[in-house]
């Protein structure tokens, strides 16, 4: 009885284990900073990385902690705007996805000199 409560155990942790596995990743650069007006700015390019083994059809990215555009949803480009601080992947990247190890690239103009912090939800593959 033992042996089946540890299979049954170890089988939940190991679904759990890749439930809750990166399928994305990002890295953020500086492409230019400047000040106007008293005011900072800087533009970043982000990479997001397809990590998992399958094709990303889409993926909602949240802009969360030091998300400030300078000029709302104009200043922010290669994903589509949702509502609010959320944005998933343009047309012509859904339709053919992010393949595994494959990244895409999108930019913006934040006030201020520090990037952004990006959540990601609602994951679809292909």
């Amino acid at each position: 009885m033992f042996y089946k409560q540890f299979l049954c155990f170890a089988l939940v942790l190991a679904v759990f284990s890749c439930a809750m596995a990166a399928d994305v990743s990002i890295v953020q650069s500086q492409q230019a900073a400047w000040e106007d007006k008293g005011s900072g700015f800087s533009i970043w390019e982000v990479t997001l990385s397809n990590d998992c083994g399958r094709t990303i059809k889409d993926i909602t990215i949240v802009g969360e902690k030091n998300f400030n555009l300078r000029n709302g949803t104009t200043d922010i480009w290669g994903v589509d705007c949702l509502t609010g601080h959320r944005f998933h992947l343009p047309s012509y990247v859904r339709d053919h996805g992010i393949a595994a190890k494959s990244s895409i690239k999108f930019g913006y103009i934040n006030i201020g000199y520090q990037n952004a912090e990006f959540s990601f939800c609602e994951t679809q593959y292909m």
